[in-house]
């Protein structure tokens, strides 16, 4: 049976009604959703007193539902002659008092302010099929008899799938006109079993006098049983849109697995901006069976930023370690609390099986795993801003190994550490004993390197040459990229002779290794506040002399346009690298930490480092793209000579390493020699 409209513009027409309601007979056709479904939001804006008008009523049984509660003030109008019939002669004896007329909305015959409440099921939607100017006429007229027909403090309930043109026009109109303009969402029957279901809108218009010179919108977001203010239509527009797209993921995870996608769904709670879970969705197609379907992951707190649960990678290790078919890793966000895994399991649980298989019965019980039963620790000491750097935060955090570390963490980019320190905890000493006695104090261990490139550069200063007396030499390094100072601290810590210029452009994020992370100034240590490209660029332009024997450059680029996130192009453009050289020792050693996803790209930096440094080497870091780039304007020499092959220079990091533990004895400090096994001629 030919019921539903051929075009969008078969909605708006009263032909196609006509033909519609005399096919389908008197059996109610339900756009939008039954009674049950709508009524938890009907009840709160309707009292039992208020007339009612209904418009474009159509068939629908809801009018009927609600005269048989209690609500026997209801006036319906439609435009089809047929359906008014059928409806008229359907509640005659049951329903004396509900009258039915045929009318067009767009014209209505009634008093101004006949009405307390105006009720529209999917007549909007109908009636602007498309965003032709025709149809934006038509609407026009039929919000302004809308607004015509209800009294002051009256509400306009208005039950839409949200398109975004009806969204764009919604919301162009009634808050303009100074009502009170509300959103709740629809909740759906959890058992129907439709393939699918677009999630449905109530909208809820309420009538206050336009004041002259107001200008502020009142616009709110409903949450279940809470109400958000917010501030522009746009934020209404992005609430809206973020239940759209959630109801498609829905769609596409209970109709198919997923191969190689990494899909996440952000899950806030009421009044907060910023998520409260991030659920990433696994699919392990090996799994078989029917008894491990399903399961959900707690990423223990501060543990995000792990390679096992940040990448897409380490996800799909982690679910075919635990070997369900579905895995849920769920994230926790630092700007909420959480009191322990039963908490969150009871929060979670209804809102999980949402992201289910398909097939997979609602009264499961979904297992939820975590590592151990702890959710883990983190203390937020500072949230802070900068100009250059955005929003960010300072926070300590347990790892794997139980261990605090304080970390530095950009908004612009969570899931990365920018820097770190580890924490220890330490008594100091009391009595002639010498034994530590006293409160625990918690003290910054600069030991630790906070990155595997920090390594990497550190091991590098063994390619100088005189490495037997190197601790005892005076050497003088150039780091471009201070951070929260963690490589500095530890070459200042185990390099007794070696004075360091930091430079680092951004002076809040200087405040921020100062008075978190330990860097202390002084004369082996200075910090200059100055762009790194400015500051090299004037040491060769004042006849400056050749001055430093390392020059490390570790600056994270801004620009993600370009296929490099470190460093910022400039710093390896050939006309940078020529001014690198000449302040740079002719033994002397340039190290670069280059992060490059463009294979094109990388390859016409290599280019132009060889254009200018004659030998160059590198090393790559596990499970990263970043890679150190170590070079020298020594002439390259022949694989024979053992001093100057790869082999020697790994010797020589051994070296380097016996003689720091031998100056400062078996304290914890970052293991140098492995990070240069992957050590390799640069080609």
């Amino acid at each position: 049976m030919d019921l539903l409209p051929k075009t969008h513009t078969d909605l708006s027409s009263v032909e196609y009604y006509e033909k519609f309601y005399k096919k389908r007979g008197s059996q109610a056709f339900e756009w939008y959703g039954e009674y049950p479904e709508l009524s938890g939001v009907l009840h709160k804006y309707i009292k039992s007193t208020d007339k009612l008008l209904v418009i474009g009523c159509g068939n629908s049984r809801l009018s009927e539902d609600l005269y048989d509660i209690g609500y026997h003030s209801i006036t319906n109008i439609d435009i089809s002659e047929t359906v008014i019939k059928q409806m008229t002669a359907r509640s005659a004896e049951k329903r004396p008092k509900m009258i039915y007329q045929k009318m067009d909305v767009t014209n209505m015959d009634f008093e101004d302010g006949s009405f307390n409440v105006v009720v529209d099921k999917g007549t909007l939607d109908a009636l602007m099929s498309d965003n032709s100017q025709q149809m934006q006429i038509n609407v026009d007229k039929m919000l302004t008899e809308i607004n015509r027909v209800l009294r002051v403090g009256g509400r306009y309930l208005c039950i839409s799938l949200s398109q975004k043109h009806i969204l764009d026009k919604i919301l162009g109109y009634f808050p303009d006109e100074g009502w009170l303009f509300r959103v709740h969402k629809v909740e759906e029957n959890d058992e129907n079993e439709k393939d699918f279901q677009l999630p449905v809108f109530a909208f809820i218009c309420t009538k206050f006098k336009k004041m002259p010179g107001i200008q502020n919108k009142i616009l709110e977001v409903c949450h279940g049983e809470s109400t958000s203010r917010v501030k522009t239509v746009e934020d209404v527009k992005h609430s809206i849109e973020e239940i759209q797209q959630y109801a498609m993921i829905r769609q596409r995870l209970k109709t198919r697995s997923l191969s190689g996608e990494d899909i996440s769904v952000d899950l806030h709670s009421s009044g907060s901006d910023a998520p409260r879970y991030t659920l990433h969705v696994v699919d392990n197609l090996s799994v078989k069976g029917l008894h491990k379907k399903f399961a959900i992951f707690i990423v223990p707190q501060g543990r995000e930023t792990d390679w096992m649960f940040g990448h897409q990678e380490g996800r799909k290790q982690l679910a075919a370690s635990a070997g369900f078919q579905r895995l849920v890793v769920v994230s926790l966000h630092r700007e909420h609390h959480y009191d322990n895994i039963e908490s969150i399991k009871k929060e979670l649980s209804g809102k999980v099986m949402e992201l289910a298989p398909k097939g997979l019965d609602h009264k499961t019980q979904v297992p939820f795993l975590a590592v151990g039963n702890d959710i883990g620790r983190r203390i937020v000491h500072h949230r802070g801003h900068s100009a250059l750097s955005g929003d960010f935060i300072v926070e300590d955090v347990e790892s794997s190994d139980k261990c605090l570390y304080r970390r530095l963490i950009f908004h612009s980019n969570k899931n990365v550490i920018q820097s770190e320190t580890k924490l220890k905890s330490e008594r100091k000493k009391k009595g002639k004993s010498g034994k530590k006695k006293g409160p625990v104090v918690t003290t910054l261990d600069h030991g630790h390197l906070p990155h595997e490139h920090h390594t990497a550069m550190v091991a590098s200063t063994a390619l100088l040459p005189n490495t037997d007396s190197f601790l005892d030499q005076k050497i003088k390094v150039l780091l471009v990229g201070l951070g929260g100072g963690g490589l500095p601290m530890f070459m200042h810590k185990y390099f007794p002779k070696m004075s360091i210029d930091c430079i680092e452009l951004d002076p809040v994020i200087a405040d921020v290794a100062r008075k978190w992370f330990g860097l202390v100034e002084d004369e082996r240590m200075k910090v200059f506040i100055e762009d790194g490209l400015t500051f090299i660029d004037s040491k060769t332009t004042m006849g400056g002399e050749t001055s430093y024997d390392i020059i490390m450059i570790d600056v994270d680029s801004k620009d993600s346009s370009v296929g490099m996130s470190c460093p910022p192009q400039p710093f390896v453009e050939k006309e940078f690298l020529k001014k690198v050289s000449t302040i740079l020792r002719d033994d002397g050693l340039f190290a670069l930490n280059l992060a490059c996803r463009d294979p094109d790209l990388k390859k016409s930096v290599i280019l132009d480092l060889k254009s200018v440094f004659p030998r160059i080497h590198g090393t790559k870091i596990p499970d990263q793209i970043n890679e150190v780039i170590f070079a020298s304007k020594q002439t390259i020499v022949q694989e024979s000579q053992h001093e100057m092959s790869v082999k020697g220079y790994q010797e020589k990091v051994c070296k380097l390493q016996q003689m720091i533990r031998k100056h400062e004895g078996q304290g914890d400090f970052t293991e140098l020699v492995d990070i240069m096994n992957d050590l390799h001629i640069v080609e």
